[in-house]
């Protein structure tokens, strides 16, 4: 990977090792990095979290980076705390995005909320539907 230009916050600075990237994004003061793992990479300023990874660094599939944020899809669909499997964090997140709570939720604390034997991006939707979302 290389990158040239103005590099006043390290934008242009790549991170060794500076190998095995399969895609890159770039905002006006960081850029972001893909590797063939899944993993991220991020580097240049970082006032506002933007290059502030989320763990665990890993099962990422596309990146995006704004001027002071950044953006990944993990390959886990539905585990928006990325932490490798759907679960009820996902769902607290899922409602607060909304402006909900646990209360709200109007479920136990399980998660399986269509009882298919599994958490999935299933459970979120019908959380979606029951909110009129």
């Amino acid at each position: 990977l290389v990158a040239w230009g103005w590099n006043n916050y390290g934008q242009c600075n790549v991170p060794a090792p500076n190998s095995g990237f399969s895609a890159i994004a770039a905002s006006n003061i960081h850029s972001l990095g893909l590797k063939t793992d899944g993993s991220l990479v991020a580097w240049g300023r970082n006032n506002y979290g933007q290059c502030n990874v989320p763990a665990p660094n890993s099962g990422f599939t596309a990146i995006a980076a704004g001027s002071y944020h950044s953006l990944a899809i993990h390959r886990y669909v539905g585990d928006i705390d990325a932490d490798g499997h759907v679960n009820m964090v996902d769902l607290l997140i899922f409602a607060d995005s909304w402006g909900k709570s646990a209360g709200d939720l109007g479920f136990d604390v399980r998660c399986d909320f269509n009882t298919d034997g599994s958490v999935d991006v299933v459970d979120l939707l019908s959380l979606a539907e029951n909110w009129g979302k």
